[in-house]
């Protein structure tokens, strides 16, 4: 399975979408390391429908609640404060050990406005686009 074989890693990278605030829903989660060369997208609203009619929780079935909490495992993320509030109301997960990369940016451009995403700090430190990096990865 995707998640066991993140979790051998030592770094995931991982964003949210949805409706991502405390009352709000998380409906994706992305995933990515680099003790696998696969991007995994969880669909947790979907997931939460399974799980209700089968009894348990979408994050501890499917190993998401593990690798999220787990303290050696480093979640890269960017602007982690919203996603840790909703995953925590929401569904009673505690990010641990998250490297938020909104900060970094912060260090590095002090007194720039924040970048508006992961991918505009990726473009200003000589990356490419979203699709550049998935075409690079193949």
């Amino acid at each position: 399975d995707f998640v066991d074989q993140l979790a051998k890693g030592d770094i995931v990278a991982v964003t949210l979408r949805g409706d991502i605030r405390r009352q709000g829903a998380v409906r994706w989660i992305t995933l990515a390391g680099r003790s696998t060369d696969r991007v995994c997208m969880v669909d947790v609203q979907r997931g939460m429908e399974l799980c209700a009619r089968a009894g348990g929780d979408v994050f501890a079935r499917s190993g998401l609640r593990d690798l999220l909490e787990d303290p050696q495992m480093v979640k890269v993320m960017y602007d982690c404060s919203c996603a840790s509030d909703a995953l925590f109301h929401i569904h009673g997960v505690l990010l641990r050990n998250v490297f938020d990369l909104q900060v970094v940016w912060d260090v590095l451009h002090p007194g720039e406005p924040a970048a508006e995403d992961l991918w505009r700090v990726v473009e200003a430190h000589g990356g490419g686009s979203p699709v550049d990096v998935q075409l690079e990865r193949r």
